[in-house]
C-alpha cells in the first residue's frame, strides 16, 4: 500500500487497454459504462464483450492477496490468457 501521488491513497494500480486505473477501495467491480447506467466501479473496457458488471476485484484477509473473479458467466483475461480465478500478491 503506498501513495501514487500527492494526496491521492490507493492500494495499486491497474494497467489496462482502456488506461490506468487506481484501485482505492478494498472490493471494485470492473464493467463497462453504458450511456446511462454506470454499475461498474472501474469502466474498462467500450467493448460489447465486457459486461456492465463484468468481474470482482477484492482484497482477501485470509490469503493476503487480491482476488479477480467473473461475474455471471463472463470470462476474464490476465496478459492475453483466460482465467477463471486470479490470485495477486502484492
Amino acid at each position: 500500500r503506498g501513495r501514487p501521488g500527492k494526496n491521492v491513497f490507493g492500494y495499486f494500480r491497474l494497467d489496462g487497454s482502456s488506461g490506468d486505473h487506481l484501485i482505492t477501495k478494498e472490493r471494485c467491480v470492473l464493467g463497462r459504462h453504458s450511456d446511462s447506467v454506470k454499475d461498474a466501479d472501474i469502466n474498462v473496457s467500450k467493448h460489447s464483450a465486457c459486461s456492465r458488471t463484468h468481474a470482482v476485484i477484492e482484497w482477501q484477509p485470509s490469503l493476503q492477496a487480491w482476488t479477480i473473479c467473473p461475474l455471471k458467466k463472463n470470462s476474464i483475461y490476465i496478459n492475453g490468457s483466460r482465467s477463471e480465478y486470479v490470485l495477486l500478491f502484492c
